[in-house]
């Protein structure tokens, strides 16, 4: 093949925009693996990796791959190699005069951003807001009694997002864009969930794919007494996440 080109071999979960604004777009190709099925550890979703190739940044899953077919195929003239990719010995014994890019140090600060629900800590290091998504599935029901349905993921330890209420930005499929507010928590029946009311919408989405993109931290979960104390809290929810929404919007 003609022409010159860098590699890039990492892990797709953790790329950034910094990372991938420091090569030319056009010379670059990024060798690593895609995200685990059901595993929230990662700073780059699958959905925002569909936005990185819609801007012609070029991809190649080294799942299936020969190694040595890639290294005849292109001529690199630099390969570079993230410190978190996690078969970075491999590459280095195949490209002895690697470069490193350290990487470790943004990757554990937009985990504990994460944790901390520091949303705009989260988008300076990454460069995009932190996105997650899954199967809409039937719960408790209980939002639709009182005026609040829901529509509710299942989640599991490795979305290390704090528990409480976030302003969301919903894709439903991959066209349908929305606004609502979210919850994660722990349910009744001792099962993580994401549960989202999605403003200004009544549609049947069960068994669809949606997807969570957080834009700000609402407050921490509250221990609930009360249907009334509930409907209360959810009405100043939803009041303060329309207030915050008037920037998105704007």
């Amino acid at each position: 093949m003609n022409g010159q080109f860098i590699a890039l071999f990492c892990d797709f979960k953790y790329l950034t925009t910094k990372l991938l604004n420091k090569f030319n777009k056009d010379q670059l190709i990024i060798f690593g693996y895609s995200l685990n099925k059901d595993d929230f550890d990662y700073i780059c979703s699958d959905y925002q990796l569909k936005i990185f190739k819609n801007q012609k940044y070029h991809f190649i899953d080294l799942n299936n791959q020969d190694i040595n077919q890639l290294i005849n195929k292109y001529q690199f003239t630099k390969v570079y190699i993230t410190k978190s990719f996690k078969k970075i010995s491999n590459i280095q014994n195949i490209f002895p005069n690697t470069y490193i890019e350290d990487d470790l140090t943004d990757i554990n600060n937009a985990k504990q951003a994460l944790v901390n629900a520091d949303i705009n800590s989260f988008y300076n290091i990454a460069g995009f807001n932190y996105t997650f998504s899954g199967i809409v599935t039937h719960c408790n029901h209980l939002g639709r009694t009182i005026g609040f349905p829901t529509a509710n993921i299942l989640t599991n330890d490795s979305l290390v997002i704090k528990n409480g209420v976030y302003l969301v930005k919903v894709i439903i499929g991959d066209k349908n864009i929305q606004f609502g507010m979210g919850d994660h928590w722990i349910n009744r029946n001792n099962l993580k969930v994401f549960e989202t009311y999605i403003f200004n919408f009544s549609n049947d989405i069960y068994n669809s794919k949606i997807t969570f993109e957080l834009l700000d931290y609402i407050r921490d979960n509250q221990k609930i007494n009360s249907l009334d104390q509930l409907k209360t809290l959810l009405n100043n929810d939803k009041k303060e996440c329309l207030k915050r929404m008037e920037k998105y919007n704007g």
